[in-house]
């Protein structure tokens, strides 16, 4: 047992006296909040209410249904979100349930990356992959 403990404090001490020790410098950013420098193309949202119709079904078996035109009536508005950016012609509409953290990180992507968000958000979100413009040796966190 005296052996033991003997083996694990001289690996103990072998593995604390084989560490390389890294010299880290003392550093810290100061921001001027009063100066910036330049801006990225802004990202603008919009709150768009869009007609809808309540159309009628007809069940034609247990999973074909049919829609009956002639009976679909206007029946309200329905608010999306539409996101525009300076630079492209093209708008984006996204529903008001969306996921918040989802609408956090497509608004910082486009944002930071300057692209406009666009459908599918999967593949936007790995095309605006803020790793692509970050130097190597600032680490990251999503």
């Amino acid at each position: 047992m005296k052996n033991l403990f003997l083996i694990i404090a001289l690996l103990l001490l072998a593995g604390c006296t084989a560490s390389k020790k890294v010299a880290v410098k003392d550093a810290a950013r100061v921001i001027d909040t009063e100066a910036p420098v330049k801006f990225h193309k802004p990202v603008n949202m919009k709150i768009a209410w869009y007609p809808y119709t309540t159309d009628s079904l007809v069940r034609q078996s247990d999973t074909i249904y049919l829609k009956e035109v002639e009976k679909a009536e206007q029946t309200g508005n329905v608010p999306l979100i539409v996101v525009t950016q300076e630079g492209s012609d093209e708008a984006v509409t996204i529903p008001m349930n969306i996921d918040n953290e989802l609408l956090g990180r497509l608004i910082k992507h486009s944002v930071m990356t300057q692209m406009p968000i666009k459908r599918p958000f999967k593949e936007f979100l790995e095309q605006s992959n803020c790793a692509s413009c970050h130097p190597k040796d600032i680490k990251i966190n999503y």
